[in-house]
């Protein structure tokens, strides 16, 4: 009884998170967490998109061609392991 109910119900939220879908695809709109807080904004592709391209302008914000984070991450991982003085060996993998 208990799972016919569950599956009704999932059907019911799986059918509404489609419909959802499909009405922000076909009004070319993007849902996006709000500046700091926890709300959530639904907005126009194009807009989203001027003012992802404005907030990069302003700031001076660069693309890079590849991503430092490995390299910082074996810096980092060398460099605690330099240290043993400061920091337990088995504190760290």
């Amino acid at each position: 009884m208990m799972t016919n109910i569950h599956n009704t119900l999932h059907n019911k939220y799986q059918y509404n998170v489609n419909k959802l879908k499909n009405t922000l695809q076909n009004n070319n709109l993007s849902i996006v967490k709000a500046d700091k807080s926890k709300a959530v904004v639904i907005i126009d592709r194009n807009t989203l998109g001027k003012k992802v391209d404005n907030f990069m302008q302003d700031n001076n914000i660069k693309q890079i061609n590849m991503n430092p984070t490995d390299k910082y991450q074996r810096q980092i991982q060398q460099t605690i392991q330099r240290c043993n003085l400061l920091v337990d060996k088995r504190t760290y993998t």
